[in-house]
Formats: C-alpha cells, structure tokens, sequence
C-alpha cells in the first residue's frame, strides 16, 4: 500500500500561534522556519483540501496554487484524469509590516488508485465525527501563548482555523478584549482562560499573566526627550506621563545661553553646553529628577554679516553704507570728508583722494572692526543730464521713467536708491540704454525689510570723463508690510491654556486682564489664580505670537476664576407690574445691584428696586421679563432669574398732519385766520378718528415761541 502525507487544515494549523503583547520583535524567520518544516514531504489524493494558517505571531501568511486545475484557490484537490502522481507549486507569501518574503514549495498529488478495488478484507472502523474538531482545538491550543508579564495591551485572538476563541478573566487589570489597567500600587497578577469551540468540541486553556506595577514618575522620567543640540528656542514640557498629571519644572546651569523656559541666548564665539535638570513630580510621590545636556550652536550672524560687508576700493559715486544688518548695528567713520560717515561722496577735479573707512559691528554686546581703503578717483567736469518725467505706478509695481538720453559717457545703467526714514538702504542698478524705461520693483522690495520708502533715480557715468546725473527723487512713498503670522486659536481646559504652534513664531507673550505676565516659547499656559493674584470673576487671557520680521497675531479667552465657597444671592420675589408700567421687587439681602432683560434688551441697575417698563418703547404685548439679583462675583453669585409678563400698551394713533393743500391761510391787518378747505385733503383731516376737533397754534419769531393758542 503506498504510503502518503496528506495535509489538511487541521494539520496545517500545528504552526504555532504565539500571542503576546505588542512587541518589535521580528517574527519573519521562525514563521519561514515553521512552514518549512509543515510543507516537507506533503502528498494529497483527489478529494483532500490544502489549507494554511493566515498568521503567525506578527507575521501574516498567504498562498497560492500555480496550479489551479489541481489544487484550486480553495484548497480543494482534484487529480482526476491524471495518470501519474503530480507535484503542485504551492507559492507561500510572508507579510511583516512593509517587509515581504516569498517561498515556494511543492506537494504531491497522488493519481486516482483503481477506483473499483477489491473489498478490503478488513476495514477501518467509522471514523469518530468529533475527532477532527478535537484535534483542530489541541492544535490550536497548543499553539497559544501569552506573555508572563506586561505593561500594554493584549492581542487576544478569537478565530483561529476554525476554532473560536473566547476570554474571560478573573480581574479587571485585564479585561476579556485584553485591555490592560495597571496599578500604581503593586503588580496583579491576573488569570485569563480562554474557551475553544469547534463544532460540537469545547476546551479550556488558563494563563496567568502579572500586570506591572505602574511607576508613574520613573515612566514618566524615561519619557522625557530633548534634542542633544539646538539654536533654536525649546519647548519644554510642563506637564507628561499618565493623563499629563506628572509635572514637571526645569532648571537651566547657564541662564545666559538658556533660561530656565528653554528661550536661548546664542554666544557669538563657540558652542555652549547648557545642563537643563527635570524635576518631576506627581501626587505625593517623591520628586525625581533627570538631567538633560544640550548644546546650544554658535550664532554665526556676526561672523556672516562681516563676511557679506563689502566696499569698492575705487569710488566715484555715493556709497550706501548698511547702519544695520539683521541687527547688527554698524557704526562708519571715515579719516577724510571725501566720503562722509553717511557714504556722501565729494570728489576733486584735481586730484584722487585716498580714505580710510572704519566700519564698527556691535551685536548683543561684542564688537567688530572692519578697515576699507577706498580711493575717491578725481572728478571729471562734465555731468549726465538728469532723469526725468517719473512717475510711480503702484498698481502696476513700476516707476517710469521718461524719454532719458543722458549722453556719450553713459554706462547704460540707471541707478534706483532706496532710502527708509531718511537714510539710504539699498541700491538697485538696471541695465537701460536709451529712450522711456519701466523699473518694475516688485521683487527687489521682497529683499528689503518692511517700512515706507522714498526712491531717487540717477544716470550712470563711466566715472571718468562725466559724473553720474543727480539723484532725483520719485514723488509719492512705497510702503512694505510686514507679513502676518497665522492666527491663534486658545484653548481653555481648566486652568491651562493651550493653541497650536504657530509658523514662524518666535515666542508667545502671555496678558492677563492685559497686563504682561511672561514670554514662552511653549503652547500652553496655567493660569494659578493665586500668584496672578487674581480677584473671583471673568478674567481676560490674552497671547501675542511673534517673531522678528512678522506683524504679531494674538488671540485671547475668557476665565472664569469662581470661589467654590461663594453662596448664590436669593432670586428676587414679589414682582408686580402697576398699570403704569412700572415694575418692582422686594430687595435681596448682598444683592449688590439688580439685571432687567427683556428681549434682546439688558437693563443693568444699582440697587433700586423699581424700574419704569414704559421707558423700553417696547411694542404693544405680551413680554417677558427676566429679573436677575447681581452679587459681587467674589463671595456672592448672581441669583437664578425672576420672570414676570408685561403686557405693553398698543401706542396711540398719530393724528394726520396738516398740509398746505387742507387749509388757507389769511392775513387781515391785525389778525391772521386759517380756514379748512372743503376739499378731499381737507375733508381727511377733519373725519380722521380719534380728533376732537381742537386746534394747537404757536407764533413763532425769530425762532422762538412768542404765543401758544
């Protein structure tokens, strides 16, 4: 009889299925490992199915026949027609995360025997119905595997081949999904049983996992991560660990490079290692404490604006000499009045003239010296006609500039000087040859700092046998805004304020009530009532991002700072409405004033107790009034409110008026008269209703009323 290897599903599930809590451990070589040895030597006979588990450990498992006809995309097996034994590619396709491996391997599958044997003289007993499913669940069963001990959840499987798995567990430090909850107190340790059901088939397996105890503040500690060097500004935390309860506060050993907020001062001469001590704390644990070396990077804008200083050693023309660099502030002084300190250039017809300029860095208190010697060439006699017809066209991002025809000893170049509160700040030079030109600006303002400008326009010369034209200014100013910074969005959770990080923001200043309490550069605030000292009531937090070439945004939120021993005023009682309108109450005891609302109207009194409803011109109906006893928001709140219904009158008809075309009017020597006419106009005033027919005259002269009829 030939002897065969059949694999079935619940062969195939003897690969192990490990479970165990989140790990990066790689499972890729002991998965290959174990279905290796599974597919060795495997045979099948029409009618059998090939199966495979899908997952083991972390990695998960797919195959695929290359031979559909006789193992399909189910499994199922089909060697009829065939007359000899076949061996089927099986292509078996590892996935761990992003990483993928592929084997393949080859099963037998065996040719149909004599489909009509002779009797087996001895046959094999009725297979047990249930024994497939209890070899399914001790396969699977025996795969299973937890950890001894965890700090996270649990991946607790509850399919695996066909058998289905449930939980339970002896105690809430793990729950039935495998939700871990650790103490903080001791370890637990927990009992999990998992039941196993296939078919009719049910077992048990129990495992006894210790759930560590949860060290909040070492955990908390090891959490904490800082970068080992930085020329930026940090943010350090205030708050970590379980629900963000750990605080923490940082101490900084150099207070000149960093301060104790993470804000750093840069050295202009080397790399500065700044040790910044964590101390946590939490509930009434002992402190702990962890220290952090950061090294905090040269600032190499002294060195790099020393390096971008430039001046020719030959002048014949004005000098734009920088007062400032991206704050670095530059002071000139020059040995001849040929070049003044201000770069004003004064040349010679007779002779050139050497000059020593001294250029004088200063930045956050060091300072630099930097010598030129320049040459002021001799100045020839002749000078370029000036430019003319300019015109400044904002709209369009251009100066005009006219029909220019300088003359022979033009350079073909046109010269735009930028000048901010007075001082010149940047030149721009542009090609130009002859006839009307358009210097469009826009880009070259991009390179400037924000404020308004004037600009004066000058020809070029050679520089030897005529002088550059005169500067000539451009009516009208070119103004440069700063760019804004995003705005601020505040949230208020209790007593912390927090907002997203806002781009290209420096540092956040904190207003409360707007006085300045401190600069950060982290995202949230605490506001402690006590060290603001502030009085019970709504308070105004206000924050202000900024950075260095940027319009500040600032957001702010409102606080409400309430005594939690504070007693609610009593509501106000016996309201009553007389006919007149007017409303009152009895008075409330620490009532410190009185709130009327009606509609969309707010009515806000000392401690009068009557107010005239009238007054409201409210329209004729029914209204509510909500009556509110105000306290004094420190040791009283405002009461509940009172409600009463106030009727409002229907207002009065409004008489028609009298008009030209109702009356006439006469004037005899010594009296005047007014008759109503008999005519439609005057027919309306007199059947108008609600007129009693009596009339109201005043003589009026020079503007006053001289007699009232």
């Amino acid at each position: 009889m030939k002897f065969k290897k059949t694999l079935s599903l619940i062969f195939i599930a003897i690969l192990s299925f490990v479970l165990i809590a989140c790990e990066d451990k790689s499972y890729m070589e002991e998965a290959i490992a174990e279905v290796d040895m599974l597919m060795e030597d495997l045979g099948f006979e029409n009618g059998d199915t090939f199966s495979l588990i899908n997952k083991y450990q972390s990695v998960t498992i797919t195959w695929e026949s290359m031979d559909l006809d006789i193992i399909d995309q189910n499994g199922d097996v089909n060697s009829i027609g065939l007359n000899t034994d076949v061996e089927v590619m099986i292509v078996v396709t590892f996935t761990e995360g992003k990483v993928t491996e592929e084997r393949n391997y080859f099963v037998m599958v065996y040719k149909i025997d004599n489909t009509d044997p002779d009797p087996d003289p001895d046959p094999d007993p009725e297979p047990d119905p249930d024994e497939a499913d209890r070899e399914k669940i001790n396969l699977v069963k025996n795969s299973l595997n937890l950890p001894e001990t965890t700090r996270t959840n649990l991946d607790l499987v509850t399919l695996s081949n066909g058998v289905v798995l449930s939980w339970s567990s002896n105690h809430d430090a793990i729950t039935s999904e495998g939700i871990v909850t650790r103490s903080e107190d001791e370890d637990i340790e927990v009992t999990l049983t998992v039941t196993l059901t296939s078919g009719n088939v049910t077992d048990t397996k129990e495992f006894v996992v210790i759930v560590e105890r949860e060290d909040v503040l070492t955990e908390a500690k090891n959490s904490l991560v800082l970068p080992t060097s930085t020329d930026k500004n940090l943010e350090l935390p205030l708050t970590t660990g379980k629900d963000n309860l750990v605080k923490v506060t940082w101490e900084s050993n150099n207070v000149e490079v960093m301060t104790h907020e993470g804000v750093v001062n840069r050295s202009l001469t080397e790399d500065v290692t700044v040790t910044l001590t964590a101390t946590l704390t939490y509930k009434e644990q002992t402190p702990q404490t962890r220290d952090f070396e950061v090294v905090v990077l040269k600032d190499p804008l002294l060195d790099n604006v020393v390096a971008s200083l430039e001046v020719p050693t030959e002048v014949v023309r004005d000098l734009i000499l920088p007062t400032n660099i991206e704050g670095v502030s530059i002071v000139w002084k020059s040995n001849n009045a040929a070049i003044t300190p201000e770069g004003v250039v004064t040349r010679s017809q007779e002779e050139s003239i050497d000059v020593t300029l001294t250029a004088t860095l200063n930045y956050k208190g060091h300072e630099k010296e930097l010598v030129f010697e320049v040459v002021v060439l001799v100045a020839p006699t002749e000078r370029l006609s000036d430019p003319f017809g300019l015109v400044l066209q904002m709209d369009r991002k251009a100066i005009v500039v006219g029909a220019y025809s300088p003359g022979p000893a033009y350079a073909n170049q046109l010269r735009f000087v930028w000048y901010l509160n007075g001082e010149s700040v940047a030149e721009d030079i542009i090609t130009h040859n002859s006839g009307g030109f358009d210097y469009f600006f826009e880009s070259f303002l991009e390179t400037l700092p924000a404020g308004t400008y004037t600009v004066k326009v000058q020809g070029l010369s050679n520089g030897t046998t005529a002088l550059d034209s005169n500067l000539v200014e451009v009516p009208g100013t070119i103004t440069k805004n700063l760019p804004q910074l995003d705005s601020l969005t505040l949230t208020l959770k209790d007593n912390l304020v927090t907002w997203e990080p806002v781009l290209n923001a420096e540092s956040y200043a904190i207003y409360v009530n707007d006085a300045f309490v401190k600069d950060t550069t982290l995202t949230s605030f605490e506001i402690d009532p006590e060290s603001l000292e502030l009085l019970y009531g709504n308070h105004t937090i206000k924050v202000v991002a900024s950075a260095t070439g940027f319009m500040d945004s600032q957001a702010t939120t409102s606080f409400e700072y309430v005594n939690e021993n504070a007693q609610q005023v009593e509501a106000p009682t016996n309201l009553n409405i007389d006919t007149d309108g007017v409303l009152t109450w009895d008075s409330v005891e620490h009532a410190t004033g009185y709130r009327i609302v009606v509609g969309s109207q707010t009515i806000t009194l000392d401690l009068e107790t009557s107010f005239d409803l009238t007054t409201l011109n409210l329209a004729g109906g029914e209204h509510n009034v909500e009556l509110y006893a105000l306290g004094d928001g420190q040791d009283y709140l405002n009461s509940n409110k009172a409600e009463i219904t106030y009727t409002a009158p229907e207002p009065a008809q409004q008489l028609l008026p009298l008009t030209a075309a109702a009356i006439v009017v006469g004037n005899d020597p010594g009296h005047y008269f007014f008759l109503i006419h008999n005519n439609p106009a005057g027919q309306t005033v007199v059947e108008q209703e609600g007129w009693d027919g009596d009339f109201f005259i005043e003589v009026i002269k020079d503007g006053e009323v001289v007699l009232t009829i």
